[in-house]
């Protein structure tokens, strides 16, 4: 074989090849997802340029996460992605991809919400940012970090594709400690234009808020209003009658 073509055959499978990227691609279409996975993290390790090395270290931790067969090679992957290439364009898809792994995979909400949060902040034009800051609020609900919670559900209520379910959230996160918030936070869910599916439930939140306000005469004025308007939910029924039964005569 001439020299010219031994060097060009040698090129052509080398990580500077312009299919160096595609190799990868070809195993998952095979069936090799674990192979793939390696060869990605190789790739990424190699004498490439910075260009495909990101890409690759990006697809290594991308795949490694929606494999599921193995979580925490998943999240090292992704560190390892992002400590390298913090500002690389998927940084953001990155940090929401360890937020799930953290929250479906292994139970830690708190962790979770943490990289929800950056997700948002280290993308906030992504098509998906608030829907990452809702994801954050709700894993600090349910880590008990209340405070943290309220701040990051009121940026994702600033969207309206998800501002109703942010301030449901909201309510949740508020009714303990400030039901009259609580109140106005639901009422707020229940206005939000185009999230009719949601006002039965920011109504029966508004209602639950002003029970704990031990405004009872408000509740079922409330439950009255949301029945009026057609809100034929089974819960304000219930809701109906048990104020009309133990508060309200």
């Amino acid at each position: 074989m001439a020299l010219p073509l031994v060097i060009g055959t040698a090129l052509w499978w080398s990580p500077i090849s312009p299919v160096a990227l595609d190799r990868p691609a070809e195993q998952v279409a095979n069936g090799d997802v674990s192979g793939a996975i390696l060869a990605y993290a190789e790739l990424s390790e190699s004498w490439a340029n910075d260009h495909v090395r990101a890409e690759a270290a990006w697809r290594a931790g991308r795949l490694s996460s929606l494999d599921e067969r193995d979580p925490q090679q998943a999240v090292d992957l992704l560190r390892n992605y992002l400590e390298q290439w913090p500002s690389h364009e998927r940084a953001g898809e990155a940090w929401a991809s360890l937020g799930t792994l953290y929250e479906r995979r292994m139970g830690d909400s708190l962790r979770a919400a943490e990289a929800w949060e950056k997700a948002a902040n280290t993308d906030s034009e992504h098509a998906d940012s608030s829907r990452w800051l809702l994801a954050a609020g709700e894993g600090y609900a349910r880590s008990g970090k209340t405070t943290e919670a309220h701040a990051v559900l009121e940026q994702a209520a600033e969207d309206p594709m998800v501002a109703a379910r942010a301030l449901i959230a909201q309510g949740r996160v508020l009714l303990a400690e400030d039901p009259a918030q609580a109140y106005d936070a639901y009422t707020r869910a229940s206005m939000v234009p185009g999230a009719s599916d949601l006002v039965g439930l920011a109504r029966l939140g508004a209602v639950t808020a002003l029970e704990r306000l031990e405004d009872y005469e408000g509740a079922l004025a409330e439950v009255d209003a949301a029945l009026d308007d057609g809100g034929a939910d089974a819960s304000l029924f219930r809701r109906q009658h048990r104020l009309r039964a133990t508060h309200v005569r």
